[in-house]
């Protein structure tokens, strides 16, 4: 079962949760993800920072960054725990990130007895060029229990909006201005049982999940799920 979360930043952009083993690596700033000519956003995993550029093509150093934006993590087996940003952990000084395009993937740590990893990827389909030029960016995480009771876990992604979003029910946000690009951040789960929500409340902190009324210009979309013992989503 895996959870995954879809963003869309320039038309569309989507993230995930998976996971496999990371060697130590010492940290990168994030691979340029996103459609062939749709623009990039790269995730500086040893940071937790994000960078776009809305342009093509892309220079390394025409990246901006994504003020706010980070992800989040959320925890509780009886007291919530929450780390904010969610970033590669550190080990002898090394980051466990590594990022070849296009492919970006980093190991996020054990909290609370939760290991986190993470896979991002740019959409690749040989058999079609119009497919890999869709501008979306594809962030997939796996959360395990590595505890011996259940817990809930969620994960976020905060994002700056520019305007107030609108809040699509099963899904995240979108963007409502109708004098700029369409941006979207989605998510979505194999388990029917999680709970996407989405807004800028202090909700995700308490109970990982949020009010799913957007406001201000700073808002995010939140997957959680109940992990048994030794469980994998």
């Amino acid at each position: 079962m895996r959870l995954k979360f879809f963003i869309v930043f320039f038309t569309a952009i989507a993230f995930c949760f998976w996971g496999q083993s990371f060697a130590v690596v010492d940290g990168t700033t994030g691979a340029p993800l996103g459609g062939i000519g749709a623009g990039a956003v790269k995730f500086c995993a040893h940071s937790g920072a994000f960078y776009t550029v809305e342009t093509t093509p892309c220079a390394m150093d025409n990246f901006q960054k994504l003020t706010n934006a980070n992800f989040q993590l959320y925890t509780n087996r009886g007291t919530a725990v929450v780390k904010s940003p969610l970033k590669a952990q550190i080990t002898d000084g090394r980051a466990a990130d590594d990022a070849i395009y296009p492919i970006d993937t980093a190991y996020m740590g054990d909290t609370n007895n939760v290991s986190v990893s993470l896979m991002a990827f740019s959409p690749m389909c040989f058999d079609s060029v119009p497919l890999m030029c869709l501008p979306y960016s594809f962030f997939e995480f796996r959360v395990t229990n590595t505890g011996t009771s259940s817990v809930d876990a969620a994960i976020a992604f905060q994002i700056p909006t520019g305007s107030v979003p609108t809040f699509v029910s099963g899904k995240g946000i979108q963007s409502t201005a109708s004098n700029a690009l369409n941006r979207a951040v989605y998510a979505s789960s194999s388990n029917s049982s999680a709970i996407i929500s989405a807004g800028s409340d202090n909700g995700f902190t308490t109970s990982g999940e949020c009010n799913n009324t957007p406001s201000g210009t700073l808002n995010k979309v939140a997957v959680k799920v109940t992990l048994a013992a030794n469980a994998t989503e």
